[in-house]
């Protein structure tokens, strides 16, 4: 029995009862289909571990002789013993939190995922400690509004709920957690009062997450836990600022990751093409250039080019462009990939341009005149 349970578990796949591919299938039905990605061992484990519970609780009560999983466990590859994520020693944590050098380090901190990154970097100074400090996930802790901490009496409280902006991960996750008073006297509290004068609705503003509280890369990571084959980013960014995001995704994970940018310079500042000002034009009604102001916003070829050549470098399958696309965009993103579309025998031929040609045949008057202008 046990051993027939284990090799069932090891043609399932992870997730089957949200994936809407399986949870609607039997498991004989599953088992029929060809092409499942199974579990990992990892997981298998756990189920192993939890029936192990059971049998015990059975073994203690009488009605079982002994329990048939005590000891069963499906060995790990090296590949997945090395992914396992062990605990920080106190030595290492001694190492982390050494005061000569953690204010310096995170302050100075630039995110792989976004190494050009000018926001406020106390971010990464104050997530690390309340999580030391308090035990709160690290997802909890990001998505935490400024009016998600309160005073009771003396003591500063972080609320964990569930909101319109914030989730958790289980019902026993919403809870009231205290400030401990290493944070306070650290400057949290005063921190937390500068970003509430800023009139921010979030105490960690400059971090990217969806409407769900997940970073774009965990975000994503759950949509390929239930079922999806392609993830990644369509419209609102343009191609910087999708590029900024990319790197994340792709590493969290395996399946295809898609890019389709906007062609429009957003920024740091104003990251989505749905509000954007134009500082050279004060005309626009509303201040707000979107959607019939963008003109000067707007990306040449050259870059969409350079974005898919960059998203090839990175390992994006699934390279497009989306709202504001002109077929000359979509033409010099095949190019950079490789391609000669048909439309490519239009393409100007500089090299007989009056003023900018190299044809031996060219007034040298007029090329030596252009490079005056």
């Amino acid at each position: 029995m046990v051993r027939t349970y284990i090799q069932i578990q090891t043609r399932l796949p992870i997730n089957r009862k949200k994936n809407p591919k399986y949870r609607d299938l039997t498991i004989n039905e599953i088992l029929g289909l060809k092409g499942v990605t199974p579990q990992s061992q990892v997981n298998i484990n756990k189920y192993i571990g939890r029936l192990s519970t059971v049998m015990k609780w059975g073994v203690n009560q009488g009605y079982l002789s002994e329990d048939p999983f005590m000891g069963m466990k499906i060995p790990l590859t090296k590949k997945q013993i090395r992914k396992r994520r062990e605990p920080f020693t106190n030595d290492e944590l001694r190492k982390i939190l050494k005061p000569s050098t953690y204010l310096s380090w995170t302050y100075n901190f630039r995110h792989k995922f976004s190494p050009d990154s000018t926001k406020n970097q106390f971010v990464y100074y104050w997530v690390f400690l309340i999580g030391i400090f308090t035990g709160m996930r690290t997802n909890e802790i990001c998505q935490l509004g400024v009016e998600d901490l309160h005073r009771e009496s003396d003591i500063w409280m972080f609320n964990v709920d569930e909101s319109e902006n914030t989730s958790v991960k289980t019902g026993s996750g919403i809870r009231r957690v205290p400030v401990h008073p290493i944070l306070e006297s650290l400057g949290f509290i005063d921190y937390y009062k500068f970003i509430k004068g800023m009139k921010k609705e979030r105490i960690f503003w400059e971090l990217s997450k969806t409407r769900d509280g997940y970073s774009p890369g965990d975000a994503c990571k759950i949509l390929e836990d239930n079922g999806a084959d392609v993830v990644g980013l369509n419209c609102f960014r343009g191609p910087k600022m999708t590029m900024k995001l990319l790197p994340e995704i792709r590493k969290k994970v395996s399946c295809h990751v898609a890019a389709l940018p906007v062609p429009y310079r957003t920024t740091e500042k104003e990251p989505g093409f749905l509000n954007q000002t134009d500082e050279g034009c004060n005309c626009i009604p509303g201040g707000n250039a979107f959607p019939v102001a963008l003109d000067n916003k707007y990306c040449n070829r050259f870059e969409m080019a350079q974005f898919t050549k960059e998203c090839v470098d990175k390992k994006i399958n699934f390279i497009g462009i989306c709202c504001g696309a002109e077929p000359h965009h979509v033409r010099e993103m095949a190019v950079a990939l490789g391609r000669k579309p048909i439309s490519y025998k239009y393409y100007p031929d500089m090299s007989k341009h009056y003023a900018h040609g190299t044809d031996p045949t060219l007034k040298t008057l007029n090329t030596d005149v252009a490079k005056t202008l």
